[in-house]
């Protein structure tokens, strides 16, 4: 009796993951056609294929003395004020 349940199992596991897939064939070039775009490969495929994620550090951006200067003139002002609100509180 068990036997005859795993086996129905399993044959109805098999045939809904063979409908899955058919299913997913489908909508993905319905995808393409509406789009207008090739169809992507299924993600099984596409993981072989994609390469590896680069790894390191990223590239600094660079700032200019211009920039830097106008920041160091805000802080400056900002800090300046802090301390004139501070002065005139007490």
């Amino acid at each position: 009796m068990k036997d005859s349940i795993l086996e129905q199992y399993l044959s109805v596991r098999t045939e809904l993951l063979r409908e899955k897939a058919e299913l997913e064939t489908r909508l993905t070039a319905i995808t393409a056609a509406l789009s207008d775009q090739p169809a992507p490969l299924p993600a099984a495929v596409a993981a072989e294929e994609a390469p590896a994620p680069k790894r390191g550090r990223r590239k600094r951006r660079k700032m200019s003395p211009e920039g830097r200067a106008r920041i160091a003139e805000a802080t400056r002002k900002r800090w300046a004020k802090y301390r004139r609100d501070k002065r005139n509180a007490v």
